[in-house]
């Protein structure tokens, strides 16, 4: 609040200095508050009233000392009402401007009223009573805020700075200045500021602002800068700010009967955290300014910058604002030579300096690999002896129409399944791919060496999500050179899908003629059951995991994860998507979960110029046509929503969320008639609530069985997707509620995908997303660090000849998946013949017919 602030009686405690919703009733206030302002607020500014409040059953204070009239006692708060801070626009505005009274403009997130919810479901300002007190989800997005904002030219995350940062930047004098209480509820400064001072960015962002922390907790006032129109309303963001904190501390001060609630003192962290914000706030803005003429510094550095290839006042912002965090963290000055074209890097230790160069030389490779192409091939696998066809057939009456998600389409091109077929090999084939097969096997091998190599540098400074697999499933090819016969000759059409107007896509799915992908997957999780030297559970039942007999091996369980596509609203009704992949742990003895693991994204978009796109430095399909299947390496980036951990609507959501025990509707049983038990066996099954300003657009539930391979540290997993509908059920419950999917016997669309995947990948891609700007991880970019040899033979005699060529042996690894795929493949449709008796479980997915609606048989 800007002004002097106006004198106090020392009889009394004052725990709140300024509000705007006082009574009127208070003698003379406005008198006094005149005669003592020594400030005038700018014109149309709203002037809060002084208040001092007075002890529990005492009187306000007169003008002169004198005691005030008795007033009733208060009454206990209420819960939130619904017109709080976090969820709706109590800006006052128009003819009730200034009067003390507020026309609520509610965010048109549903198209039906707020419900009302029993006490128990009802989702807190803070959740469970956060110790941080602020906005509930972002103000305004990047792509709002900077329309000009591409992801590709500048670095992850990167805000470009307004023009009052500028200012500020530039050591221009304060426009403007707020004063926060001097006397404050020792959790007062913790709840305004926030977590990493969200509180005030927040606010400096949707008004145009800056706003500086203060630099003295005493004499606590916040500088700002702006123009007149944006400064008041940053004024009064900041008032209803102070006025929802002080609310909430007296909320919890006190109890129902007028009982004070008995708190324990500040900890020494809590202030320890405050003081080092104020502190790190002063020597951020000190460094961003330009050094103090005429002192001499112990080290200097340089980097010359490739101007040619990136401009960097378009990459790195007009004052260079992305490398703040390099002179904060390194205590430097930064400045940059247009003559030259070079930065200069100041500072008083040698050693900080070098690091800070290092990290700018790491930022311009962050922006030359978003700039890269990424690397797509399609290869086929050469014939074996064993071949029996010559010819290479199109088939475009396939099973698989609708199940591509990448690769965009006309309606009429369905894509196009290819097999061996024709007349059987003759003499002279024979020896000309004995030959020609060898050469093309090496030249396959080298350029998935390469690929491989490429893609790995490309991710080395990329800050995000990073994750490395090999799918297994069908190739449907969408861009192809038709062939007047519906066939192609196994040399023509090998360098067909090489050419690169080639498009295609290797879709999750293991039927063949006679069986399905659920009777496949069956087969495939009974024998691996039943393998345990080629096949060792990855992950065990916690009801077993102390097993009395050593030689008894433990029981495998699956791990449920889920999916989630989320509509994020800002204050003004904006959507943005956002993306949120989850891992569910059970509860050893129980049938209750909790999330394990969670990871906020933001979303694929399906325009083109989008920064939110998936990316994949690494997309190389290898087709194998005697098996009718085909494998994906494939190297994929998501952006991390950075925002996501200091808004308590995303831990809101995370709270309310879980998966719970239902019956399975699915197994041919009517349900018990009304006040019996339901004895019908259960299915894990997830259930979640939409928020007001979060939405749930679409989830996928994700079971996954995963193995061990061989002694080794190759995994190889089994998912079920099952991609539930989300807008149908939603509808039924209002918000805030769980929604459960208990009850609903729709069949769901499942689909069923095999990978293969090292633990080294996760432990050292992992890195990438909480690596700084300019930094990268620890791995090193070898082939041989990413895919080591581990000395252990093939799962069949005839297989494991890669001795210590550890590329090699990944990929007779994922040879042998797909080796095993076929073999339950043989044996799904052996028992159909013999009539085996077998589980049904009835899905959407048999017919291979109904739309995806996102990117999971990616995400596996």
């Amino acid at each position: 609040m800007s002004g002097t602030t106006p004198s106090r009686d020392p009889d009394y405690e004052y725990d709140a200095e300024w509000t705007l919703e006082e009574p009127k009733r208070i003698a003379e206030s406005k008198r006094i508050e005149e005669s003592k302002r020594t400030e005038a607020p700018p014109q149309n500014q709203l002037v809060p009233r002084g208040f001092t409040r007075p002890p529990p059953g005492l009187g306000v204070p007169g003008p002169s000392g004198t005691q005030g009239a008795q007033r009733r006692p208060r009454l206990p708060r209420a819960p939130p009402r619904p017109n709080s801070l976090y969820d709706t626009d109590t800006t006052e505005t128009g003819t009730f401007a200034g009067s003390g009274h507020r026309r609520i403009q509610f965010n048109a997130l549903t198209k039906r009223a707020p419900p009302r919810i029993a006490a128990q479901d009802r989702i807190l300002p803070h959740g469970e009573r956060d110790e941080l007190a602020g906005f509930r989800r972002p103000n305004i997005f990047l792509h709002e805020e900077d329309e000009d904002y591409n992801d590709e030219d500048h670095p992850t995350g990167f805000r470009r700075a307004n023009e009052a940062d500028m200012a500020e930047r530039a050591g221009q004098p304060p426009d403007a200045s707020f004063s926060l209480p001097a006397r404050r509820h020792f959790e007062f400064d913790i709840r305004f500021f926030g977590s990493r001072n969200n509180n005030i960015l927040h606010i400096a962002r949707k008004t145009g602002t800056h706003i500086s922390m203060p630099t003295n907790l005493d004499d606590p006032i916040l500088l700002m800068w702006g123009t007149p129109e944006r400064i008041l309303n940053a004024r009064r963001d900041l008032h209803h700010l102070l006025e929802q904190v002080q609310a909430d501390i007296d909320q919890g001060m006190r109890r129902v009967g007028g009982w004070a609630k008995i708190r324990a003192m500040p900890t020494d962290r809590k202030q320890q955290m405050i003081d080092k914000m104020i502190l790190d706030a002063k020597t951020r803005k000190m460094f961003r300014q330009a050094p103090p003429e005429g002192h001499v510094f112990r080290a200097v550095g340089i980097f010359i910058w490739p101007t040619k290839e990136k401009n960097p006042q378009t990459a790195l912002g007009m004052a260079f604002e992305a490398l703040d965090d390099i002179r904060f963290d390194h205590k430097v000055y930064v400045l940059f030579s247009r003559k030259r074209n070079m930065f200069r890097v100041l500072g008083e230790e040698q050693e900080q300096v070098q690091l800070a160069v290092k990290r700018i030389h790491g930022v311009f490779c962050e922006l030359a690999a978003k700039s890269r192409k990424p690397t797509k091939m399609c290869l086929v696998l050469p014939p074996s002896d064993r071949i029996r066809f010559m010819k290479v057939i199109a088939n475009t009456e396939h099973d698989l129409v609708n199940r591509q998600i990448t690769v965009k389409r006309v309606e009429e091109n369905k894509g196009i399944q290819v097999f061996l077929g024709g007349p059987a090999p003759n003499r002279s084939f024979k020896e000309i791919w004995a030959t020609r097969g060898a050469v093309t096997k090496q030249a396959n091998v080298d350029y998935l060496r390469r690929a491989l190599l490429q893609g790995l540098q490309d991710i080395q400074y990329y800050r995000g999500h990073v994750k490395l697999r090999v799918y297994i499933g069908k190739m449907v090819l969408f861009g192809y050179r038709r062939s007047k016969d519906g066939s192609y000759d196994l040399a023509e059409f090998c360098e067909m899908v090489r050419n690169p107007q080639m498009a295609g896509e290797v879709i999750r799915s293991f039927s063949c003629d006679g069986a399905s992908d659920t009777e496949v997957s069956q087969e495939l999780i009974q024998f691996c059951g039943e393998r345990p030297d080629i096949f060792y559970p990855m992950d065990h039942n916690p009801d077993f995991a102390k097993i009395s007999n050593k030689n008894e091996l433990p029981v495998l369980e699956p791990i449920i994860s889920a999916t989630f596509e989320l509509r994020l609203y800002d204050e003004k009704g904006t959507g943005q998507d956002i993306r949120l992949e989850v891992t569910f742990e059970r509860m050893p003895g129980t049938k209750q979960y909790k999330p394990l693991h969670r990871r906020w994204l933001i979303a694929a978009s399906e325009a083109r110029d989008s920064i939110h796109r998936r990316r994949a430095p690494l997309d190389v399909k290898v087709m194998d046509l005697e098996a009718e299947l085909a494998y994906q390496v494939e190297i994929a980036t998501w952006q991390m929503y950075q925002e996501a951990p200091v808004y308590p609507i995303f831990q809101d959501f995370i709270r309310k969320m879980g998966v719970e025990e239902i019956p399975n509707e699915y197994i041919g049983v009517d349900p018990p008639p009304e006040g019996e038990p339901d004895d019908r066996p259960t299915v894990p099954r997830l259930f979640f609530v939409n928020l007001p300003g979060l939405s749930v657009v679409s989830v996928v539930q994700k079971t996954k069985w995963r193995y061990w391979m061989a002694s080794t540290n190759y995994i190889f997993e089994l998912t079920r997707y099952e991609n539930l509908p989300a807008g149908q059920v939603s509808a039924l419950y209002p918000d805030a509620v769980p929604v459960s999917y208990k009850g609903l016997n729709t069949a769901f669309d499942t689909r069923w995908g095999a990978s293969v995947w090292h633990e080294h990948w996760e432990e050292k891609l992992s890195q990438q997303s909480v690596a700084e700007i300019g930094c990268r991880g620890t791995w090193k970019n070898d082939l041989e660090e990413f895919f080591p040899a581990s000395h252990t033979g093939g799962i069949h005699s005839h297989s494991g000849g890669w001795g210590e060529d550890g590329f090699l042996e990944f990929l007779g690894r994922v040879k042998e998946a797909i080796d095993i795929i076929q073999r339950a493949q043989a044996n799904a449709v052996l028992k159909k013949t013999k009539d085996f008796p077998r589980r049904a479980e009835p899905t959407a997915s048999s017919t291979g017919s109904s739309p995806w609606t996102g990117e999971d048989e990616f995400n596996s």
